[in-house]
């Protein structure tokens, strides 16, 4: 079983994976996300998100059939993954010392990792990775509102499309900027041959996947953190970063739950300007 935070990831993958083992999706390699499902009876590699395979602990609590749980993206910490490896732990050490756990991440402290599981194997990939250079619009930081986004981004977007070749990946907080943001870059990028793609949680699939499929024009994905680290769209050579993401956080005053706009870490800032240094030198 291999863990995706998300639904558009765990199908991304399950594609990619099924592509270079020259297989049918469904067949060796298949997927199981909330409502849509491609597994069978040969199926050996399960992609997954983080909520189905909590649902297949408390179904299963000694996920038979199971030899190994991958749990990528980890650095993208949740309630949810805390919860998955604590479970699993447990298992392994008490039912089910046969089952082997490997976490992933580009940007983890694995030494803590190895520590928590009492001295587990570090094995670190190398990737090659070209250079970004990063510039700061002077109006980044506070006094950035959602409001003036988007007219931000379309100044910021010619430059991009004439000083850079490949697709351009704007990160945008929600939905609502994605789509005022669309609507005021649509005269832009059709002056410039371009194709316009939305790509955000809530979408359907096919439409998520527009986002990977390529027509020979060059794309400007307008994105929510989705785009982060949970996939990457090769041949993107520009990152737009309106430094914002729309968080679930708690309100100190009510106790309850709500969605707000807040600055992102420096953490989240390297990994989205690391979205443009993929395949060549790159900006941001």
């Amino acid at each position: 079983v291999l863990v995706q935070p998300r639904r558009f990831a765990a199908r991304a993958i399950a594609g990619q994976i099924a592509r270079i083992r020259q297989c049918r999706l469904g067949d060796e390699v298949g997927y199981r996300v909330r409502f849509d499902s491609k597994v069978s009876q040969a199926t050996t590699l399960c992609v997954q998100t983080t909520g189905v395979l909590l649902r297949q602990c408390i179904t299963h609590p000694s996920l038979s059939g199971v030899g190994c749980v991958v749990l990528d993206e980890f650095h993208e910490r949740s309630l949810e993954m805390d919860l998955l490896i604590g479970l699993l732990k447990n298992l392994r050490e008490t039912i089910r010392p046969d089952l082997k756990i490997l976490v992933m991440s580009a940007t983890l402290d694995a030494d803590v990792v190895a520590s928590f599981f009492k001295g587990a194997t570090v094995i670190r990939a190398t990737d090659r990775s070209f250079p970004v250079d990063i510039t700061y619009s002077r109006h980044v930081g506070s006094q950035v509102s959602t409001r003036n986004l988007p007219d931000l981004l379309c100044t910021l977007l010619s430059a991009a499309l004439r000083d850079t070749q490949g697709h351009i990946l704007v990160f945008l907080p929600g939905v609502r900027e994605i789509f005022a943001a669309a609507r005021k870059m649509e005269a832009i990028t059709k002056r410039g041959g371009c194709r316009l793609v939305k790509l955000f949680g809530d979408m359907p699939a096919e439409q998520q996947d527009e986002a990977l499929q390529e027509d020979g024009r060059r794309k400007v994905i307008l994105s929510t953190n989705i785009a982060e680290t949970s996939v990457t769209i090769s041949g993107v050579t520009a990152v737009l970063d309106s430094g914002l993401a729309r968080q679930l956080l708690v309100s100190a005053a009510t106790g309850l739950p709500q969605l707000q706009t807040v600055s992102i870490s420096q953490a989240s800032a390297d990994q989205r300007a690391g979205r443009a240094g993929r395949t060549g030198p790159g900006r941001c």
